[in-house]
């Protein structure tokens, strides 16, 4: 299982910046860690950013999905499992509405006040 702190530390980075990543990029900044390892994008995320998200919930239930900074690749959205957060946006139902979604709550990522370490 990922160290959620690193996880954290990588997100927040992330979004501090008010970026984007992939999770291809997630993977490899991971491994780049130096009790880091390889996680596979595809589904090796799945686990580690719920709990992480769960984690943030129960921390500040005002604390957004800090996971929305990860999206999959060519797809302008984040992975579906993200939409089932209790910390998301309910999931819209189509595609323009997703995407219109995920950007504004993406502001709302890059906006919080996200502490230095994982609380």
């Amino acid at each position: 299982m990922a160290d959620l702190k690193t996880v954290y530390r990588i997100l927040r980075k992330i979004a501090v910046e008010h970026k984007r990543c992939f999770y291809l990029e997630l993977s490899n900044h991971y491994a780049a860690e130096p009790n880091g390892y390889w996680i596979h994008p595809h589904h090796g995320w799945i686990e580690p950013l719920q709990l992480l998200n769960e984690h943030l919930h129960e921390w500040n239930n005002k604390c957004p999905a800090l996971s929305a900074v990860v999206q999959v690749e060519g797809a302008e959205e984040p992975g579906s499992g993200f939409w089932k957060v209790p910390n998301a946006p309910l999931c819209p139902a189509t595609k323009p509405e997703r995407i219109a979604t995920y950007n504004g709550f993406l502001q709302i990522v890059y906006n919080f006040a996200w502490p230095e370490r994982l609380p």
